[in-house]
C-alpha cells in the first residue's frame, strides 16, 4: 500500500500559498532520479525516487526502506536530509523526516510518497542515509537544478 505523507514547516506551506508562490510546475530535470543505501553490514536498505519541482520543494516518490532481519530486533530506518552550501564540499546537511520499518522479520517493507517544501532557503540538494543495526549508510544524494 502507497500512502502520501508531508514533510513540510507549516509555516512554509501558509507562506507559499498565500504568496502564490506554488503556481505551475516546472518540467523534470537530468538531476531527478532514484538515490539508495544499504546499512554498513547489509541489514537495512532503503531508496527513493527524488523529483525536484522548485529550488525550493523536492517529491520524494517510492520512498523505500526495508529491514532485512537477521532477527536482531533493530528496525531500518531511511533518514530524509535537505543539503545547503551551494557545492557538495560546502554541504551542510540537515535531517527533515525520517521513516521506519519496525514490524520485524516478516512484516512487509515500509512504502510511501511524500515531500519537501523549504519556507525560505532554498534546498541546494537532498539525500537519504539507511541505518540498522550494523550503524549508518554514507549520503546518496542529488543536486537540486534550480537551486542557485
Amino acid at each position: 500500500m502507497i500512502r502520501r505523507t508531508t514533510v513540510a514547516s507549516g509555516l512554509a506551506a501558509v507562506v507559499l500559498s498565500l504568496t502564490g508562490a506554488m503556481i505551475g510546475a516546472a518540467p523534470a530535470s537530468a538531476d531527478d532520479g532514484t538515490v539508495s543505501a544499504t546499512s554498513p553490514d547489509g541489514r537495512a536498505y532503503g531508496s527513493a525516487y527524488l523529483d525536484f519541482r522548485s529550488a525550493l520543494r523536492v517529491n520524494i516518490n517510492d520512498l523505500y526502506v526495508n529491514d532485512r532481519c537477521p532477527g536482531d530486533g533493530v528496525a531500518a530506518t531511511i533518514n530524509l536530509y535537505v543539503g545547503h552550501g551551494g557545492t557538495i564540499q560546502d554541504m551542510i546537511w540537515i535531517k527533515v523526516g525520517e521513516r521506519t520499518d519496525s514490524g520485524g522479520c516478516g512484516s512487509d517493507p515500509v512504502r510511501t510518497n511524500t515531500y519537501y517544501l523549504a519556507g525560505y532557503e532554498e534546498v541546494d540538494a537532498f539525500a537519504i542515509r539507511v541505518c540498522g543495526s550494523g550503524g549508518c549508510s554514507g549520503y546518496d544524494w542529488r543536486m537540486n537544478p534550480y537551486a542557485h
